[in-house]
């Protein structure tokens, strides 16, 4: 009886997609990986030293070794290295290069069909489709996939968090909290940057919360789920408590070495004892003014993950992104549209750790530390797009 109930959900589900939208989806998957694998043993050919302490530690796992942090190198968080074991179990590959890019390859493709949903989400199928189509031929995406290193994995985690935790904050559904805080929990056990997702999370929270406060205020209904309801507060705190189950290995070894873990990103974030608050702020604008021109004019410098000096986005998405922006800015400004406060509170956070790179300013930008910007790029650049679109579309009527 469980499995015809199971049977009947799976295909009340199945009738009520749009399956032009799924095969689309699908030939934006086929792009995708062709984008990813294609030549991958090749492409890129040289190892640099992180690879080579890489290849150590992914042989220590396989040696039976089990950390819950990976101390060579600075420090690095466990993801990666059991994944590419388990790579090399399944496949026979041996501990190279390839098995790295491999694991990571795989991961690039993950963010793909969470664009298509977060952006379906908040604007609708042809934005979240056109998203994902930016993201599959991305040069900025494409290149850190296929490095063999951790710069992907922010990307593929940081996108299922935000596309359930705002589904969590619209329907107040169990299930949306605590898958949003499987993936925060286990996607801080893959790469630094990814340490930004539960501040952006508690930002998004405390925005709902600020905003139903005013309108109840104002006596004007609330938008979706009431964020001061018993229920709201009891499902916000099953997510706080299932992201920390996941992180508890994670903390346990923070309390026998704070410094391992936390070197790497404050090694970035520390300037000089000697800095004055006015420099570090000069600075802090400095950089982020840098961060913006990498979409256009100016990007990394970093010969190992990109083009240097090339801007992450071409001619079109380039132009496409500064027409994203600005009707964000406007509905936001005019309308007071939540999507747009959103979009640009998620844009900001996840590039601050390149702006933040206040020691090392010749770091930023940076295209690997904005890798979990990515998406969000993706559907700002599309949103312009699916307007022009629809709008000819509803001309022709």
């Amino acid at each position: 009886c469980n499995l015809n109930d199971f049977w009947a959900v799976v295909s009340k589900w199945w009738q009520k997609l749009d399956k032009r939208v799924i095969l689309a989806l699908a030939g934006i998957m086929v792009v995708a990986t062709f984008f990813r694998f294609y030549r991958l043993q090749d492409i890129p050919i040289e190892m640099t030293s992180d690879h080579a302490e890489k290849i150590l530690d992914v042989q220590d796992v396989l040696d039976g070794k089990r950390p819950i942090f990976f101390r060579r190198n600075t420090g690095r968080e466990l993801f990666q290295f059991y994944l590419t074991a388990g790579i090399i179990r399944l496949t026979g590959l041996p501990n190279s290069h390839l098995a790295l890019k491999v694991g990571t390859a795989i991961f690039g493709l993950v963010a793909i069909p969470f664009t298509f949903l977060l952006g379906r989400f908040l604007y609708g199928s042809l934005v979240g489709l056109l998203a994902a189509f930016f993201l599959a031929i991305s040069h900025w995406h494409v290149a850190i996939t296929r490095v063999g290193l951790r710069f992907p994995f922010t990307a593929a985690f940081v996108t299922p968090v935000l596309f359930f935790l705002l589904r969590a904050l619209r329907h107040n559904k169990r299930n949306d909290w605590l898958l949003a805080g499987l993936f925060l929990g286990v996607g801080l056990h893959t790469y630094t940057t990814m340490r930004m997702a539960p501040i952006l999370c508690a930002v998004l929270i405390y925005i709902k919360i600020l905003m139903d406060g005013i309108r109840k205020l104002n006596k004007k209904p609330v938008e979706g789920v009431n964020s001061w309801s018993g229920a709201f507060w009891k499902n916000g705190a099953l997510m706080l408590s299932f992201t920390l189950l996941w992180l508890l290995p994670l903390i346990r070894y923070m309390v026998d070495d704070p410094q391992g873990v936390w070197i790497r990103s404050l090694s970035r974030a520390q300037p000089e004892s000697s800095s004055t608050l006015t420099e570090l702020t000069v600075q802090f604008l400095e950089n982020i003014k840098n961060v913006l021109l990498m979409f256009n004019y100016r990007g990394d410098v970093v010969h190992i993950n990109t083009i240097p000096y090339e801007p992450v986005l071409g001619l079109f998405s380039g132009a496409l992104f500064l027409l994203g922006l600005a009707y964000l800015i406007w509905r936001l400004l005019g309308d007071k549209d939540h999507r747009s406060l959103i979009m640009l509170v998620s844009l900001l956070f996840l590039l601050l750790p390149s702006i933040l790179s206040l020691a090392y300013p010749n770091e930023n930008p940076s295209v690997v530390r904005t890798g979990g910007a990515i998406p969000v790029v993706m559907i700002i650049v599309a949103i312009p797009l699916a307007t022009i679109l629809l709008r000819l579309q509803s001309s022709q009527y």
